[in-house]
């Protein structure tokens, strides 16, 4: 893993969030930033199989996609 372009990325974040210091309705730092993006990813993951596992198709999706991914890796 490339550690520097991550560095590199984050520092850009951190310069884009305190350019614009004054316009955030909410202020965060740059880890609770992160953590904010972190949630909703989870929030998007979690609501993407419960709906994937509530409708009939979605089960069977479910499980082809589960049945057939260590194929892949």
């Amino acid at each position: 893993m490339n550690t520097q372009e991550l560095t590199e990325a984050t520092l850009e974040v951190k310069q884009f969030m305190d350019i614009r210091t004054d316009k955030q309705i909410i202020s965060f730092s740059l880890t609770g930033y992160f953590a904010y993006i972190l949630v909703m990813g989870l929030l998007l993951a979690v609501g993407a199989v419960g709906t994937i596992l509530s409708k009939i198709w979605g089960l069977f999706c479910y499980g082809y996609i589960w049945q057939t991914a260590p194929h892949f890796l």
